[in-house]
């Protein structure tokens, strides 16, 4: 007679019971959908929305300053009959400009590197030492606005020096020497 056991259970053999590899166990679920994140997407509206705002009201910080109680900017007063015309205050040529020197002390030929107004720079590879240069700036140079020369010996070498002056007032200066020696002055106007 042969015995029977129960379908757990393995044969006595060793051998697995041939049903729990036929789908006996639990069902398999299918991976659960993946969520999309939505809050990028709600916060890149919201800044879309300020830069439209921003460019319907041409970037003008005056439309949305208060007004005060009425709600409504107070009218610019018509001028008199009869009165002159407001002066423009007085140019004074002191607050107009700055008047920027570099300066590069040496012999022979170098090159010479400087910054303009605006953050520009401009460079002279082959420039006769001694070097001068002279610019005049429409705004006053303060202590935001760097200003910078760069010097480079030739072959001759020597002494080589450079110097920033603003407005008479020299803000840099520094020296250096020997065959292709380079020289930086920095400064600014303040």
């Amino acid at each position: 007679m042969t015995q029977q056991y129960p379908p757990s259970q393995p044969e006595p053999h060793g051998q697995p019971d041939p049903r729990q590899w036929q789908g006996y166990g639990p069902p398999a679920q299918p991976p659960a959908p993946r969520k999309r994140r939505t809050w990028p997407w709600i916060v890149g509206a919201i800044v879309l929305l300020f830069v439209v705002i921003g460019v319907t009201n041409g970037g003008d910080r005056t439309a949305t300053a208060p007004t005060g109680s009425t709600g409504a900017a107070p009218a610019p007063a018509p001028p008199k009959e009869g009165a002159p015309p407001a002066a423009a205050p007085e140019a004074d040529d002191s607050a107009t400009g700055s008047v920027v020197v570099y300066e590069v002390i040496g012999k022979g030929t170098g090159s010479v590197t400087y910054m303009k107004e605006g953050f520009a720079q401009e460079q002279q590879t082959s420039a006769k030492l001694p070097f001068k240069k002279e610019l005049r700036f429409k705004d006053k140079v303060g202590s935001f606005a760097p200003l910078s020369l760069v010097a480079q010996n030739g072959s001759g070498g020597g002494d080589i020096t450079c110097r920033i002056t603003v407005d008479g007032k020299v803000v840099g200066e520094s020296t250096s020497s020997g065959q292709y020696a380079v020289v930086t002055c920095n400064g600014n106007g303040g």
